[in-house]
């Protein structure tokens, strides 16, 4: 639980002083150390937002300390951060159903073979490993996989794949050139995807039809 309060005593020398919380009268004690953000010394009179635990005297002691206006431009930027990714959620969800039941549509109008359902199916889970392989690279200094890389699975229909690493492993959703890039290739595949069922080219009738 969190605790507003006013620092009510500081001895800068020292590196500690008390605080007041709103509403008590106790002090609480308040070491430099347990600011959680160092952005400038503390003064008497600054408005601070803490934990409090015990000492091993059973003493109360901050901690997580950081001034009020750091702790609510925080808050604001986590909210701001929330609102966004509820948009990208939204937005997946919006073009990653609906396409599943265009292609389970195309399917029973006998518009696309089943095979051309068995590569959507493989090109996503390996669109998604590729995601999950360059985060773990990222995050390891290791090599990473091109983004243009990203981008073509992405255009050979490998997209839902990479929504679903987008928004579970929080690789690559920020990025604002990235990701323009990306649908980009998401309407792409859509378009090319409904020009090749057209004309009949999807239903792969000389696979179907061949036996070695």
């Amino acid at each position: 639980m969190r605790f507003k309060g006013t620092l009510t005593t500081w001895k800068d020398d020292q590196g500690f002083g008390f605080v007041t919380t709103s509403g008590k009268t106790d002090k609480i004690f308040v070491h430099i150390k347990s600011f959680k953000f160092n952005s400038r010394r503390p003064c008497i009179g600054d408005q601070l937002v803490y934990e409090v635990i015990t000492d091993s005297k059973n003493r109360p002691q901050a901690i997580n300390i950081q001034f009020l206006h750091d702790f609510e431009r925080e808050k604001l930027r986590n909210k701001r951060f929330n609102q966004q990714e509820d948009g990208k959620n939204l937005l997946s969800k919006i073009a990653a159903y609906p396409f599943v039941i265009y292609l389970t549509v195309l399917f029973f109008a006998d518009k696309i073979s089943v095979w051309v359902l068995g590569f959507y199916l493989l090109i996503n889970i390996w669109t998604y490993l590729l995601y999950r392989l360059d985060k773990n690279a990222a995050q390891n200094n290791q090599r990473r996989t091109p983004e243009d890389t990203l981008h073509l699975f992405s255009l050979l229909g490998g997209w839902i794949g990479a929504l679903i690493a987008q928004l579970t492993l929080r690789h690559k959703s920020q990025k604002q050139e990235f990701r323009q890039t990306f649908w980009a290739s998401v309407v792409a595949n859509i378009v090319i995807l409904t020009l090749l069922a057209s004309i009949g080219f999807t239903k792969l009738s000389f696979l179907e039809n061949y036996h070695p």
